[in-house]
C-alpha cells in the first residue's frame, strides 16, 4: 500500500510538472522587430552595404565584415538565450508553486524595456551604422536576459539538490520571502555575518536614532 501510494505521489508530481512546462511556449517568442531574420551570411551582408552605400571595393567590404559581425553576434545571443530559456522552463516547471507563464511574460518584457532604454539613448547611427546598432543594440539585450536566467537556473537547480536558497546580495530576512530564503526548499535559514565596520556604523546609528538613508 505504501508502495502505491509512493507511485501515485511522483506520477502526480510529474504531471504537474509537465502541465507548468506547457503552459508556456517551447521558444521564447519576444515580439521585437528582425526576430528570427537576422541574416549574417557574407552575401547578405555585402548587398546590404552595396545598397545602402556607393563606396569602393574596399570599403565596402569592410563595411560588410563590419555588418556581418554585428549580426553574428545578435544571432548568436538569440541562440544562446532560446538555450538557456529552454532549461529555465524546465528547471521551474518542477515547482508548482510558482507563476512560470507570469515569469516567461516579465521576461519578454524585460528584454523589450531594455531595447526600448537602449535605442532611445542612440541617434541611431547613417547608413551602415543603422543596421549594426540595431544588431547591437538586440544583442545586448538577448546576452542581458540570456545570463539572467541561466544564473536564475543555476541557483534554482542547486538550492532543490543541495537545500537553502538566498538570492546574491539578500540577507535572509530582507527580500520578503520564506521562499527565496530555502524554508520550503528543505533549506534552513542562515544568520547574515555582519562586517566588523559595518555592525559599528548600525550601533552608532541605533545610539543616535538615526536611520536616514545615506
Amino acid at each position: 500500500m505504501k508502495t502505491v501510494m509512493i507511485a501515485l505521489i511522483a506520477t502526480a508530481a510529474l504531471s504537474q510538472a509537465a502541465h507548468a512546462e506547457s503552459a508556456v511556449p517551447s521558444e521564447l517568442i519576444i515580439g521585437y522587430d528582425s526576430e528570427g531574420k537576422v541574416d549574417p551570411s557574407p552575401q547578405a551582408c555585402l548587398a546590404h552595404v552595396k545598397e545602402v552605400t556607393e563606396w569602393d571595393k574596399a570599403a565596402t567590404e569592410r563595411g560588410a565584415q563590419q555588418v556581418c559581425a554585428a549580426r553574428k553576434r545578435h544571432a548568436d545571443a538569440y541562440a544562446a538565450l532560446q538555450s538557456n530559456y529552454k532549461a529555465f522552463v524546465e528547471a521551474f516547471s518542477q515547482d508548482r508553486r510558482l507563476n512560470l507563464p507570469e515569469a516567461v511574460s516579465n521576461l519578454k518584457t524585460l528584454i523589450k524595456a531594455c531595447m526600448d532604454h537602449k535605442f532611445g539613448i542612440t541617434t541611431g547611427g547613417h547608413n551602415i551604422m543603422i543596421d549594426v546598432i540595431e544588431n547591437d543594440v538586440s544583442a545586448g539585450c538577448l546576452t542581458l536576459a540570456s545570463n539572467l536566467i541561466k544564473d536564475e537556473t543555476t541557483r534554482f537547480t542547486k538550492a532543490r539538490t543541495q537545500g537553502g536558497f538566498v538570492p546574491r546580495d539578500a540577507a535572509p530576512g530582507c527580500n520578503g520571502s520564506a521562499r527565496r530564503q530555502g524554508i520550503g526548499h528543505g533549506g534552513t535559514e542562515k544568520t547574515p555575518s555582519v562586517a566588523p565596520a559595518t555592525l559599528a556604523r548600525l550601533k552608532t546609528l541605533a545610539a543616535r536614532n538615526d536611520f536616514s538613508y545615506r
